[in-house]
């Protein structure tokens, strides 16, 4: 009775494991990428239309609350705190308005 040992390429076997992940990570980049420039162009393009639909009421209302929540952010203040202004400035003017 006789046994036949055969050893496995470990290092081989991993090397091309690494390189799927590493294909698969780089085909999510890509993705992301191509998403995060369709998102930009239509956000560039259609900024009007998106902010009728996205957040009613007066455009230049919202866009005057977009600019200081920017300015807040820009200028140092919590991220928590800016979305809490621009939330009580859109509520506000929503109120006003009706």
């Amino acid at each position: 009775m006789a046994y036949l040992i055969e050893y496995e390429n470990t290092i081989k076997k991993t090397f091309f494991q690494l390189g799927r992940k590493r294909k698969r990570i780089q085909s999510i980049w890509v993705v992301v990428l191509v998403c995060v420039i369709v998102l930009g162009y239509i956000a560039i393009n259609y900024k009007d239309i998106l902010l009728t639909y996205l957040l009613p009421g007066d455009a230049s209302v919202t866009a005057s609350a977009i600019h200081s929540l920017i300015n807040d952010i820009k200028a140092g203040q919590g991220v928590e705190e800016a979305v809490t202004a621009f939330c009580r400035e859109i509520i506000h003017n929503a109120a006003i308005s009706q």
